[in-house]
């Protein structure tokens, strides 16, 4: 039987950026033990208001805590130099999540980029990817021919993508989730598990049954 991390990921969050590079880096091994990779875009704020859960900032003490921790994070993978909290932080992910759904669904061959280049132009590059002439400018280099961008923003406010990413949401809230990164995992045996955060992959990846040290190696 075949494994499968299903990852419901929001590009609002750094985390979620984090287990992303991560995962990412490991899809070749994970390929070749029968594990398939699903990254699901997700709305947090969302996901917060369906479980109750609130944003670090609104803890003083887990504030300042997440700042020193978002430090050691970016050492750990690999982006030391690169991540910065946005000046327009918290940002609507919204449009950016909806283009998402859509670009997953009709061009599957560049979605991962696209949500890459999501996070950079926000947590990288200081962009509000919440207007939509920001997000088009971070997504131009993937859609070069004519009217294909234009497609994707525009899905992003279509009652069918709204309702897409809605239902992405319900299903990370049904499956538990309280905040993102949330993945959902299912291993040879067909047992399944939860697991929350960019800190976990030695839980997961022991119950995938993956070779000891895989996926804990530090880019300090």
């Amino acid at each position: 039987m075949s494994s499968k991390i299903t990852c419901y990921l929001d590009c609002v969050s750094p985390y979620s950026y984090f287990a992303f590079v991560h995962l990412l880096k490991h899809q070749v091994a994970l390929t070749a033990h029968n594990i398939e990779l699903d990254f699901i875009p997700v709305f947090l704020g969302g996901i917060n208001a369906g479980s109750g859960n609130q944003p670090p900032w609104m803890l003083p003490a887990k504030a300042a805590y997440s700042n020193i921790d978002l430090q050691h994070a970016k050492r750990y993978f690999g982006l030391p130099n690169l991540i910065k909290r946005p000046s327009v932080f918290p940002t609507n992910t919204l449009r950016a999540q909806r283009g998402l759904t859509y670009i997953k669904a009709h061009y599957p061959t560049v979605y991962h980029e696209a949500f890459r280049l999501a996070w950079v132009a926000l947590w990288e590059n200081d962009t509000d990817i919440s207007q939509p002439a920001l997000l088009s400018a971070a997504w131009a280099p993937l859609f070069p021919a004519a009217g294909e961008l234009e497609r994707v923003l525009q899905a992003a406010e279509d009652p069918r993508w709204k309702k897409q990413l809605q239902d992405n949401t319900k299903e990370a809230l049904e499956n538990g989730a309280f905040g993102a990164p949330w993945f959902v995992v299912t291993n040879s045996r067909g047992e399944r598990s939860v697991f929350f955060g960019s800190d976990r992959f030695h839980y997961m990846f022991a119950f995938l049954g993956l070779p000891e040290g895989l996926g804990e190696k530090a880019r300090l």
